[in-house]
């Protein structure tokens, strides 16, 4: 009778040790992660320094993509404010023109500080689309006043 009870202890017992293993396992697993998780802490202040680098890169890229951007803005405004209305081929030019450097605005990558800025020329460019089309001089203005706005707030694109 007593060969029972032994065996179920030491079933117990096996159990026991197997659990106490595995935990004991996790325990050095978590120990590892966290210290390989510490040790890549102390590599970020270089990748901190690549990415201001990255950053500034971007932004030098961003103020010289936009500025021909803005020229073109500027001579497209210059152009039809020397007219009361657009029409006929000249209509058809303009707004090739405009859907032109609404799809580079696409391709530029924008910092996040510039995000405000661009959606500025975007609606800028898409009222003159608007008063091209409908011939509605208050979406014209409203074209050249972001225009001005946006040269105003960003003293580097009179540079």
């Amino acid at each position: 009778m007593d060969k029972p009870g032994i065996v179920s202890m030491n079933k117990k017992t096996v159990i026991l040790a197997t659990v106490a293993t595995i935990a004991v396992g996790l325990v050095i697993c978590l120990i590892f992660v966290i210290w390989l998780v510490k040790s890549s802490k102390n590599d970020q202040p270089t990748a901190v320094t690549t990415n201001k680098a990255d950053h500034a890169k971007m932004v030098a890229n961003y103020q010289t993509g936009i500025k021909p951007v803005l020229e073109e803005y500027q001579q497209i405004i210059d152009s039809i404010s020397s007219v009361d209305s657009v029409n006929g081929s000249n209509k058809q030019n303009y707004l090739i023109k405009i859907k032109s450097l609404e799809n580079k605005l696409t391709e530029i990558i924008v910092p996040a500080e510039y995000q405000d800025m661009h959606i500025k020329i975007l609606f800028g460019l898409i009222s003159l689309e608007n008063y091209i089309s409908e011939n509605n001089i208050d979406e014209r203005e409203n074209g050249k006043n972001a225009l001005s706005e946006i040269k105003k707030d960003n003293n580097w694109l009179n540079e």
